[in-house]
């Protein structure tokens, strides 16, 4: 069984890795920078760690890098740049501002080699394919609820350049099953750029109007709930609101 241990060395993270054939890797990765609070863990449902340097205050800097252990290099490989900034709660916002970029090679940890970014061609194919990939599997529940168990927190970041015309269906559908198997948080990024961009995907109001609520931002979600109803009401389809639309207004005015 693999183990991975650290601890945080003045200005550097000293990790331990012991593979399953008993080798020892040892990596000294420097502070990002003077206010990062320095990390690392295993991403969830995924054969990758993450090395965390983001400051912990609120707006502060985002800056995690996601390694994949390669077999060919026999080593943990850089594969994803996670940039940006966290939000000010006391402004409204409430996700982060995250950008991902795709490196190629093997960048080790606390390699300090400039990385080698996929070009965005190449990145935008890849985010194609694996659209492409959740539209054949959308009627079967069983492969949607892995895909969304192996979604790593990472791709919801990765997703929102590529919202258009031609992809809206699928990521929005993401982010419904993203909310459904309790990861709604995850999915307010990708239903903010849809509702804003797509206003009249008013499902998608809905969507976030839920998102909101189940994370503690109730007044963000009302307005987005009176949208929806009026919306729904002017179409005829008075009776195919949910009762939660009416239930949470009422709730927030009392």
């Amino acid at each position: 069984m693999s183990t991975l241990t650290s601890k945080n060395d003045h200005d550097k993270l000293k990790i331990s890795y012991r593979a399953t054939d008993g080798t020892v890797h040892l990596y000294n990765v420097d502070k990002f920078d003077s206010c990062s609070s320095m990390a690392v863990y295993k991403v969830p449902s995924a054969y990758s760690i993450a090395i965390d340097g983001s400051c912990s205050s609120q707006g502060g800097q985002i800056f995690t890098n996601i390694y994949e252990w390669d077999s060919s290099f026999g080593n943990w490989c850089l594969r994803r740049e996670v940039t940006g900034e966290k939000p000010y709660l006391n402004s409204g916002e409430v996700a982060s501002k995250e950008y991902v970029a795709r490196v190629e090679g093997c960048f080790a940890p606390g390699d300090l080699r400039p990385p080698r970014y996929t070009p965005s061609t190449q990145s935008r194919k890849a985010v194609i394919s694996q659209l492409r990939y959740f539209r054949t599997i959308i009627k079967d529940e069983a492969a949607i609820k892995e895909f969304i168990r192996l979604f790593p927190f990472y791709s919801v970041a990765e997703l929102v350049p590529y919202i258009d015309v031609n992809t809206v269906q699928e990521i929005n559908d993401i982010a419904f099953y993203l909310s459904k198997y309790d990861r709604s948080y995850e999915a307010i990024p990708l239903l903010e750029h849809i509702v804003r961009e797509f206003p009249e995907r008013f499902v998608a109001k809905l969507n976030l109007a839920d998102a909101y609520w189940t994370n503690g931002f109730e007044s963000k979600a009302i307005p987005l709930y009176v949208a929806y109803e009026a919306k729904m009401n002017s179409l005829g389809l008075t009776k195919n609101i949910p009762s939660r639309v009416k239930n949470r207004q009422a709730a927030k005015e009392n």
